[in-house]
């Protein structure tokens, strides 16, 4: 978790639930875009649903 510290340097309000094998992010829908282009460049990898 030590990584979304960066999340919180950009002021982002995040909710982040971990599994085994998933992480689901809940963020703004307004900062949804920027969320996900920070995640990915924190080393997150966006999947979609099946």
């Amino acid at each position: 978790m030590e990584r979304l510290g960066s999340m919180a340097e950009n002021r982002i309000d995040i909710l982040m639930v971990s599994t085994f094998s998933n992480d689901y992010v809940m963020v703004k829908q307004q900062e949804l875009d920027y969320c996900v282009s920070l995640l990915i460049q924190l080393g997150f990898e966006l999947r979609k649903p099946i």
